[in-house]
């Protein structure tokens, strides 16, 4: 008696758990509203004109010059002052390649650049 009570708790249990899911489901997913068609190549060529980032990098670095420019006036910042570089040796490390008895290759760091 126990073990039919107990099954039939469990299937108007699961009863309500469908129905209640079911009650969730958009009418839209219903009846199969749902648009599928890829997106026209009109509607990706018309974006709102905050989200186009395209072609914005020299006006990035003319808006950075003058307001690097203004805190220079207002004395907020030392100006910029261009560095000498120095001439290098001509010489840097990097890496070798030494083949080994198994074929493999082995990385190691060697001098590169005019020798000297």
């Amino acid at each position: 008696m126990e073990v039919k009570a107990s099954m039939i708790i469990a299937v108007v249990l699961a009863a309500l758990c469908v129905m209640a899911e079911a009650m969730n489901i958009p009418q839209s997913v219903k009846q199969n509203n749902i648009d599928m068609d890829a997106p026209n190549k009109e509607d990706l060529d018309e974006r709102a004109t905050w989200l186009d980032t395209r072609g914005l990098e020299e006006d990035f670095k003319e808006l950075v010059f003058s307001a690097m420019q203004e805190l220079v006036n207002e004395g907020r910042i030392a100006p910029v002052v261009e560095r000498q570089t120095k001439q290098k040796r001509g010489r840097w490390q990097g890496f070798c390649f030494r083949r080994t008895r198994s074929g493999r290759f082995l990385p190691y760091i060697c001098w590169k650049g005019d020798r000297k």
